[in-house]
């Protein structure tokens, strides 16, 4: 009954929450409601302590709607495989956002079933991901986007793969409590990966396709979180150390191929279809050019940069 009572409060919580969030200006905007607009931006700004863009927001509301909704191109997921790079992305963002989902739910589901108190293992576990939640706000201003999810992709599954490993060196209570100290800094990992991951893919995919893509990626983060427990069960036929090495090995994999994206921090956030396809390189893009109020080499590439981005 008293879980029944939390659920439901969480519920109610969740409710009142998303009927606080504002709506995007850009979609009050292009649905002509721009006094409704201007209010959000007013909001914005001063939560920011920043002066309110009152120029910029005439000028859209002289400028009007761009489009009339009848004439603009309605987007489907067919438009995620019409671009080459723009496919091959999409296909390697879901499997990571595959393995991302089978390393975490995996671990959170086992971490109870390894050795020691199984209360104490689960708090901790919760701990150490908070202060990767926390940590990643920080980190991600710092490091962009790329690096960090491949540190915490690499973290993630070498500590798995050791924690499964470890277990055929011996046995004995250190070796146990060494196996279960992997195992919960291999959450750290994951936890890590699935902040940063959130906020990389949003900026990857372009403003016309970005919910399609996003919700793809959604999808296999669901099918991941089916496969999990299914891969633990694998334990019981095989070894008990089968199911933690794969999620590890899925994570490391992961981790390489994020080294094939580029780098999103400091770059104007891709509208069409095209600015994505140009997005490419992976240096941080970290001044911008006053005189002509852009970011410079936005989608430009960068001169002498051999390495294959998709």
């Amino acid at each position: 009954m008293l879980l029944c009572a939390v659920v439901l409060l969480t519920v109610r919580l969740t409710s009142a929450d998303v009927s606080w969030t504002p709506e995007s200006p850009r979609w009050l905007v292009m649905k002509g409601r721009f006094d409704d607009a201007e209010g959000v931006v007013r909001r914005i700004a001063k939560f920011n302590k920043l002066p309110y863009p009152g120029d910029i927001m005439n000028a859209i509301r002289k400028e009007g709607v761009p489009l009339d909704d009848k004439n603009r191109k309605r987007f489907t997921a067919l438009d995620l495989m019409t671009s080459s790079i723009i496919r091959n992305r999409t296909f390697l963002l879901f499997y990571l956002w595959f393995a991302t989902s089978i390393g975490y739910y995996g671990l959170t589901f086992q971490i109870t079933s390894l050795a020691g108190n199984k209360y104490l293992n689960f708090f901790i576990g919760a701990s150490v991901e908070m202060v990767a939640y926390i940590s990643v706000i920080y980190i991600i201003k710092r490091f962009g986007r790329r690096k960090p999810l491949t540190f915490y992709f690499l973290l993630a599954g070498s500590c798995c793969i050791l924690a499964g490993v470890i277990p055929f060196a011996g046995t004995g209570d250190d070796i146990s409590k060494a196996s279960t100290s992997f195992a919960i800094i291999g959450r750290f990992g994951m936890g890590g990966v699935f902040s940063v991951i959130l906020v990389y893919t949003s900026e990857l995919y372009p403003t016309v396709i970005r919910s399609i893509g996003m919700g793809g990626c959604y999808f296999l983060t669901r099918v991941g979180g089916l496969l999990a427990p299914q891969i633990l069960l694998l334990g019981d036929y095989t070894h008990k150390s089968v199911p933690i090495i794969a999620f590890g090995a899925l994570s490391v994999i992961g981790g390489f191929l994020t080294l094939i994206l580029p780098e999103t921090l400091g770059r104007k956030l891709p509208d069409s279809i095209e600015d994505a396809e140009k997005m490419r390189g992976n240096k941080i893009i970290k001044n911008v050019d006053e005189r002509s109020n852009r970011t410079p080499a936005v989608n430009e590439g960068f001169n002498g940069d051999t390495q294959t981005h998709l």
